[in-house]
């Protein structure tokens, strides 16, 4: 899969956009980390993780802002577990809302 990214960035520049790399294992990261040292310019990748990775020195941290308040938080939760069909409790929600630092 890898090549056929690679293959199709060099002809259409692609933005990626990968999300909680953080619990990728360990193995699948170096891989995905060769990969994208491999990505034809103008193509570029935006991550996403919780904590730095240190063996990645060209990645640039970008702290989020603050999250939603704790009602804010907890509202947004219960509407997309509402939308999708998850049943939550009250207390679920809450803790949600809590783990997640206001970005549910």
């Amino acid at each position: 899969m890898a090549e056929a990214l690679l293959a199709h960035a060099a002809r259409h520049p692609v933005l990626l956009v990968l999300d909680n790399l953080e619990s990728l294992p360990p193995q699948e990261l170096e891989a995905l980390r060769q990969t994208l040292a491999r990505l034809p310019a103008p193509s570029a990748a935006l991550l996403t993780l919780r904590t730095p990775l240190p063996s990645w020195p060209q990645a640039q941290p970008l702290p989020l802002s603050e999250g939603l308040a704790p009602a804010d938080a907890q509202r947004l939760a219960l509407a997309l577990a509402q939308r999708y069909g998850v049943p939550l409790t009250a207390e679920a929600v809450h803790d949600l809302a809590e783990a997640t630092a206001g970005h549910p």
